[in-house]
């Protein structure tokens, strides 16, 4: 290969590799911030779902009605995470890597479904055969359910629960399953669990900057945690990240 080809493919890789640092890129998503690779794979799912709980808790969600959950988005708030485990000191070393602070996991691969046990459609899912509704199978082949499981108790307790090998937000997902004879209820289980968490990470949005709310509770937390803290956090178009605030009760 030519010296000059070799120059080529080095700069696309580096283009490509480096898009948050792209001009073009940061006016298009201004809040488009960089991160390592290792922060990347400890961290993707955290951003996917305070990403999904975004949407799921946002009746009026630009994305609402999307399956495909936007991945620029998902690694913009990854970006906005970063900005705050690099650049805010001290207080990022207490939500990060003394308490650990993640954020609460939400359902973006599971769908609960009630069904008409007797259907042929049913007990041809649950053989892992087509259905025999080329609808319904093509739903199922499109958002990459893979596997199908009964609940305990089936048929008398007649739910099973698909389950798909990709990430989706299952709103409409869910609504996706609504108009077949055989299908009696869909559940998108797409309820963010905050209360009874004893961690979580929450991100709102304002015109000139994002703020993280980093929260830690403790004191029998399946009941709602007697106390909790929270840190607050700011990131910045530029990805300048800044310890706002902290306040609740005193850390034990």
């Amino acid at each position: 290969m030519h010296y000059k080809n070799i120059f080529i493919v080095f700069l696309t890789f580096t283009l490509i590799n480096a898009s948050c640092y792209h001009p073009a890129s940061v006016r298009e998503n201004p809040n488009c911030c960089p991160y390592t690779e290792d922060f990347y794979n400890k961290y993707y799912h955290d951003a996917l779902n305070i990403y999904a709980i975004e949407i799921y808790r946002d009746s009026m969600h630009p994305e609402r009605n999307i399956p495909e959950i936007n991945r620029q988005g998902v690694l913009e708030v990854l970006g906005q995470l970063y900005a705050v485990y690099e650049g805010t000191g001290q207080a990022a070393d207490t939500v990060f890597r003394m308490l650990e602070i993640k954020a609460v996991p939400v359902n973006t691969r599971y769908l609960s479904i009630k069904v008409a046990t007797a259907a042929l459609e049913i007990r041809a899912l649950l053989n892992d055969q087509p259905s025999g509704n080329a609808a319904f199978d093509g739903i199922i082949q499109r958002y990459a359910f893979d596997t199908v499981r009964p609940a305990y108790g089936y048929p008398q307790f007649p739910w099973i629960t698909l389950i798909s090998s990709r990430d989706w937000n299952m709103i409409p997902v869910a609504g996706a399953f609504e108009d077949f004879s055989f299908i009696q209820n869909v559940d998108a289980m797409t309820q963010a669990y905050i209360i009874g968490g004893n961690r979580y990470i929450l991100r709102t949005r304002d015109t000139s900057f994002t703020e993280l709310d980093f929260s830690y509770g403790w004191g029998d937390c399946p009941a709602g945690c007697i106390h909790r803290r929270h840190w607050i956090f700011r990131v910045y178009p530029d990805c300048e990240a800044e310890f706002v605030r902290s306040y609740g009760d005193r850390l034990p």
